[in-house]
């Protein structure tokens, strides 16, 4: 079956739908942004999980797992190889990580920190750990590696005293950071709310204009050409006199209300002029009877008369 829409129903309802599809794709972009923000649920999750790494494994930047390596290599000075792998190891995941962040994109003086003065001591680590302590431990030489480590915990703890800093600043920028991604969410969510607002109010006042503009216009029109093709040429034909797309219908109405006019006008006249014609073409078939029936509207004199000199033509007819 077939489904008929006015020209009305069907603007109101493309207006509903346009309303409800413009406030979804702006809610769906207002969950996005809530979801993915700095802050939000997902930024939360994943920072959760790196805390998590960072508080059990020991990062490769900060040598406290070589400084424990090497202590326990010290203990276990009768067998220090298992050890001396496991430092190997752990040089070369600081030197990776050290690259990475030298060519990362790190706040200045915080990669200042890292990538200079940190990475300073700890290769003075290295190659105290590497010259001094390994060989000593190779050799038996106690002593030595005693006094080789008690040089590699002052290194250490210059690098830890590095490290503290970096961290203490680290976290600060973090802060700093958070704080500004939070005033700019809610800045951006008001300005997108606001330009929303504005979209809807816009889209809303189009449709009620493109009603009252054109529905209700078109609707006059129609009813003025019902009454136009009833017969009733008087209507007042609405919106005749204005100009542009929306006066055609009223111009076309007005010619034809114009045009029927003019025609009942000529169809009067021809009328009258009709029924002229044929009383004088009846007079003429009638003869004298004519003047006869006019003259009974006046008295029976006049027709006498009439009778009278026809019977005289006719006798003298006969005579003849």
């Amino acid at each position: 079956m077939k489904i008929r829409l006015s020209i009305s129903t069907a603007i109101t309802l493309f207006g509903l739908i346009l309303a409800v599809g413009f406030a979804s794709v702006v809610l769906t972009g207002a969950y996005a942004l809530k979801e993915l923000k700095v802050g939000g649920p997902l930024y939360a999750s994943i920072k959760l999980g790196n805390d998590l790494v960072a508080d059990i494994l020991p990062p490769p930047a900060y040598v406290i797992e070589a400084y424990l390596e090497a202590t326990l290599a010290l203990r276990e000075a009768k067998n220090p190889e298992p050890h001396e792998k496991k430092l190997v190891q752990l040089k070369k995941d600081y030197d990776d990580r050290k690259t990475f962040w030298t060519s990362s994109d790190l706040q200045p003086s915080l990669k200042a920190l890292l990538v200079d003065k940190s990475d300073a001591e700890v290769r003075k680590f290295w190659q105290t750990l590497e010259t001094e302590l390994l060989p000593a431990l190779h050799k038996g030489e106690s002593e030595k590696a005693e006094a080789a480590y008690a040089r590699l915990t002052e290194i250490y703890s210059a690098h830890r005293a590095v490290i503290d800093e970096l961290v203490e600043k680290a976290n600060k920028q973090n802060s700093d950071t958070e704080a500004v991604a939070a005033a700019r969410d809610a800045s951006m969510s008001y300005v997108v709310w606001s330009v929303s607002g504005l979209v809807l109010a816009v889209v809303v006042l189009g449709i009620f204009g493109l009603a009252f503009g054109v529905v209700r216009p078109l609707g006059r029109m129609t009813e003025a050409m019902k009454q136009i093709a009833k017969g009733n040429l008087e209507t007042e034909v609405p919106f005749a006199d204005r100009a542009g797309a929306g006066a055609d219908g009223g111009n076309e109405a007005e010619g034809r209300a114009g045009h029927g006019r003019g025609r009942r006008a000529r169809d009067r006249h021809l009328g009258r002029s009709r029924g002229g014609r044929i009383a004088r073409r009846r007079e003429r078939r009638a003869g004298p009877v004519g003047p006869c029936a006019r003259s009974f509207l006046g008295g029976q004199g006049g027709c006498r008369r009439v009778r009278t000199g026809a019977g005289e033509r006719a006798n003298r007819v006969g005579r003849h």
